[in-house]
């Protein structure tokens, strides 16, 4: 791939190829929001809360802050459902070969599979649903917006029970069961009722009517069965429109905005949640009506909720998820994590000598997470997209690069502090020099320099003190990915989206010439270039087709890992002696991973999804 590879001089040969470490899922910062359907967070028979976080179906335990994991799907969970019991749970994604998984919420144990991809093809799973009386039925809504189709399956028999191929063309918001034969569908055109004959095998479908009671045609987001029998459905002008059969019978104002999502407590409650940041309780009153109970102002838009009679959890669309006590109207933050429509996550460092990392993403936030407490201690909204983080040990600041070609500093002690509204240091505008994004920073080890990599092809180093600009390295002919300082701070190589590994000299200013004549005889502080000597043999080209498939690499002591466009986490001996190195694959992330850094200790590893805005902690096993 690039023939300016030189072996170190002091490079440690021979010993086992493999590694016995291995890799645990720890914790999972952030839950999914991209693309999924209906309410996605539901509550189980043991009062824990069940979401899902990219390809992983997560098991969160309020009382003990611990989390459990089903990681069997490999593209995102975009739709769940719990049957009656509040144990059995089933999961959809989304993909080419999408399948829905029936999993026990307190066992993890898998019940049963269905490979849905044979009719969603392509597009995808759009919803679930459990038969409100008999949990074996489960109906499955999959395919794309022109061409949706809906099947009914006993998923213990693995048999196909109904199919309706071109169910609707349109947008597709929610689909729930709401009794024995009847099914609701909410989407972009509106509202639709689905009766399922036993007999006949065949389904009837009725457009839900909105004109009595002055109900208003519009996207229709998410539904709940009543006690009764009937269905209440949330709207975008932020209405509840009560339906007895596809009968509009009552209507009541729940929110300025879209009405995001609705969760049946019991038979006498439910919550509703919307756009304006309220969390709604109302009671079912028996006669096709309901009251509401209170109302609690998170003040961000929510987008998912789920609870029972004294505790309601909410996920709002900024990515945390919030308890509340039904009876206190106490309210508390407890889970943390990156969200936006469109954003990716890349940036993400150690703070060294403490248990934090901080994170920095295209929401414009950046967080610093406690990895031993699984909280998130402080947080700050930036201006621009943040696509780079690194932290100094030297000097205790912090750089962070953006999108928009800015690296900015800060004090860690600063925004390490809870509550603390952390100043920058300093400002310094890499677009003067180039208007384009910053993909990687890295302070030199004694502290002195901050080396830039631009997707302007340049390598620009800064002064940390001042800002001014030291050197602007010429030479790749692509955007600049990753670079290593050496140990001494007076060299860096630097590697493009081109697969050029270049070297520089930093005192002078240019290329350092005499690697090819002298050889790698530099150590450096860090090896986190795509390509290098001694990390080769992490590109197995039997299953990467080319030179972009891994988007990053760390190492620590006799340990590498990657983070590829696979979903894949992998983790090997270091350093890699030949090409095709054995890797040891771990899976839970959608599409591409964008970073992986192991902790300062090298007692973890953590992991950013691009597009699925979670961060894994894997604990290494030795």
């Amino acid at each position: 791939m690039n023939d300016n590879l030189y072996e170190p001089a002091n490079i440690k040969k021979g010993g086992k190829k493999t590694t016995e470490a291995t890799l645990e899922l720890e914790f999972i910062y952030g839950s999914s929001k991209k693309n999924t359907k209906g309410n996605i967070m539901m509550t189980n028979c043991e009062g824990n809360l069940i979401y899902p976080a990219a390809a992983v179906g997560v098991v969160y335990n309020p009382k003990t802050h611990k989390q459990q994991f089903k990681v069997e799907h490999r593209d995102d969970i975009v739709c769940i459902d719990m049957d009656k019991s509040k144990r059995i749970v089933a999961t959809g994604e989304c993909g080419d070969k999408d399948k829905v998984i029936i999993w026990d919420s307190v066992t993890l144990e898998t019940l049963g599979e269905l490979p849905t991809w044979k009719y969603f093809n392509p597009g995808g799973v759009l919803g679930v649903a459990f038969n409100a009386e008999n949990s074996d039925i489960l109906a499955v809504l999959g395919g794309t917006k022109d061409n949706t189709t809906l099947v009914l399956y006993d998923w213990k028999q693995e048999r196909v029970l109904a199919k309706r191929q071109s169910f609707v063309k349109a947008v597709t918001y929610a689909f729930v069961f709401i009794d024995f034969d009847t099914m609701v569908w909410c989407g972009h055109g509106g509202i639709k009722f689905i009766d399922y004959d036993e007999k006949k095998k065949e389904f009837t479908i009725k457009n839900g009517v909105v004109t009595m009671d002055g109900g208003k045609l519009q996207p229709f987001l998410t539904a709940i069965g009543t006690p009764e029998g009937g269905a209440i459905v949330g709207t975008k002008s932020g209405w509840l429109y009560y339906y007895r059969g596809n009968r509009l019978v009552h209507k009541e104002k729940a929110h300025k905005g879209n009405v995001r999502s609705l969760y049946r407590l019991n038979d006498k409650q439910f919550i509703s949640v919307g756009k304006d940041g309220m969390v709604n309780h109302y009671a079912f009153t028996g006669k096709e009506t309901f009251e509401k109970q209170q109302e609690i102002n998170l003040g961000d838009a929510a987008r998912s909720v789920a609870g029972n009679e004294t505790d309601v959890y909410v996920n709002e669309y900024d990515g945390d998820i919030w308890h509340i006590n039904l009876k206190t109207t106490e309210k508390k933050k407890i889970l943390f994590g990156h969200a936006k429509k469109d954003a990716e996550l890349w940036g993400i460092a150690m703070v060294p000598n403490t248990p934090y990392f901080i994170t920095g993403c295209d929401d414009k936030r950046v967080i610093v997470m406690d990895r031993d407490q699984h909280v998130a201690v402080n947080e700050k909204k930036m201006k621009g997209r943040i696509r780079a983080v690194d932290c100094c040990a030297t000097t205790k600041k912090v750089a962070l690069g953006s999108m928009g070609g800015n690296v900015t500093l800060y004090n860690v002690d600063d925004l390490i502090q809870e509550g603390q509204k952390a100043k920058k240091v300093l400002s310094i505008d890499v677009s003067k020099q180039n208007n384009r994004p910053v993909n990687y920073v890295a302070f030199s080890p004694n502290g002195k320099m901050v080396a830039v990599a631009s997707a302007d092809s340049n390598v620009y180093i800064f002064s940390a003190k001042t800002g001014k600009l030291k050197h602007k390295l010429t030479g790749h002919s692509s955007s600049v990915l990753q670079l290593d300082w050496s140990e001494n701070s007076m060299h860096v190589r630097s590697v493009s989206r081109a697969y050029e590994l270049l070297y520089w000299d930093i005192k002078k200013g240019c290329l350092d010439t005499g690697y090819v004549e002298e050889g790698d005889t530099i150590t450096y502080a860090t090896d986190r270039c795509l390509l290098s000597w001694t990390t080769r043999g992490v590109w197995d080209m039997s299953e990467y087709n080319d030179g972009t498939d891994i988007n990053a690499i760390d190492t620590f002591g006799e340990l590498v890992a990657t983070a590829d466009d696979l979903g894949r986490v992998s983790l090997g001996r270091y350093p890699t002696l030949k090409n095709s190195w054995p890797m040891k694959r771990y899976y839970g992330h959608c599409s591409h991973v964008t970073n992986v850094r192991f902790s300062c200790s090298g007692s973890h590893v953590f992991s950013t999804g691009g597009a699925d805005l979670c961060v894994f902690q894997f604990k290494i096993n030795s």
